[in-house]
């Protein structure tokens, strides 16, 4: 699914005579395209190599933590307005953040 069409059904499902509902939508459409950004730029990634002056160490992609973030944000945004699952969860849902445009 696309970001706008995403974005259409979100606004079906909230009072769209409210500025804040309507606000919570794009910050939420905003959220999901940030997250959509990292998870392409992580792709498979999950550690990366850290060399300090002669010192080489493995540690974990900082964009993950970033998405665990905004994942949370998206739940918690989602959970005010009456969703259950974060479009870019990757635990399921009905959205994939891969799916958007």
């Amino acid at each position: 699914m696309n970001q706008k069409k995403m974005r259409e059904e979100l606004l079906s499902k909230i009072n769209q005579h409210s500025q804040i509902e309507i606000e919570k939508v794009e910050r939420y459409c905003l959220l999901v395209k940030h997250f959509a950004a990292i998870e392409r730029k992580v792709g498979n990634n999950n550690l990366v190599v850290v060399k300090n002056g002669s010192q080489e160490y493995w540690k974990v992609n900082p964009g993950i933590s970033e998405m665990n973030k905004i994942n949370a944000q998206l739940i918690n945004l989602g959970k005010d307005m009456g969703l259950s699952a974060p479009p870019g969860s990757t635990q399921g849902g009905e959205f994939g953040a891969g799916d958007l445009v």
